[in-house]
C-alpha cells in the first residue's frame, strides 16, 4: 500500500484549520461571557441557561481545539454539529433570518457541511491522530496488523 501525502491532505488541514478557528472563538467568547451568554440561553430554551451556555461555549471551545490539532476529529464534529443543528434548526427556527439583507443562516449551514466532510474524511495525514483512508495512516492498524476494508461482503467467507 502506498503511504505518504495524497491529494486530499492539504484540504483536509485546511477545512479543520478553519474550522477549528471558529468553533474557538465562538467557544471562548460564550465561555469567557458566561452572563449574557446563559441569559440568552434562558430566553431561547426557558431555563437552564446557565448549564446550556457552559455546555455549549466547552462544547465549541474543546471541540475547536480538537479538529484544529486533528484528535479524534470525527467525534468532536459530531458533538460540534449537533451544536450548530440546535443552533440552525432550533434558536433560528429553520427560517431565513435577514441581517442587512443576508441571510444569517448562511454561516452555520457551511459550517454543518463542513463538519460533515470531518466526519465521513476524518482528518487526513497532518494530525495528531490521523484518521481517514488506511494508506493515510500507513496502511496498517493500532494493532500492527494490516488494515481491513470497512465494508465486509457476504461472498468474501469471512
Amino acid at each position: 500500500m502506498k503511504s505518504g501525502i495524497h491529494t486530499h491532505d492539504i484540504p483536509m488541514l485546511v477545512l479543520r484549520v478553519a474550522v477549528g478557528i471558529i468553533f474557538i472563538a465562538h467557544g471562548w467568547m460564550k465561555v469567557a461571557n458566561i452572563g449574557p451568554t446563559a441569559e440568552f440561553m434562558n430566553q431561547v430554551f426557558g431555563g437552564g441557561g446557565t448549564f446550556l451556555a457552559y455546555l455549549v461555549g466547552y462544547v465549541e471551545l474543546i471541540g475547536g481545539i480538537m479538529v484544529l490539532i486533528g484528535l479524534w476529529t470525527s467525534y468532536a464534529s459530531i458533538a460540534l454539529a449537533g451544536v450548530i443543528a440546535v443552533a440552525l434548526f432550533y434558536v433560528k427556527g429553520g427560517a431565513v433570518f435577514r441581517a442587512f439583507n443576508v441571510p444569517v443562516f448562511e454561516i452555520d449551514l457551511l459550517l454543518l457541511a463542513s463538519l460533515v466532510v470531518l466526519v465521513l474524511k476524518g482528518s487526513g495525514t497532518f494530525a495528531v491522530k490521523p484518521s481517514g483512508c488506511p494508506c493515510c495512516i500507513g496502511g496498517k492498524t493500532e494493532s500492527g496488523r494490516p488494515s481491513e476494508p470497512s465494508v465486509v461482503y457476504p461472498n468474501e467467507g469471512r
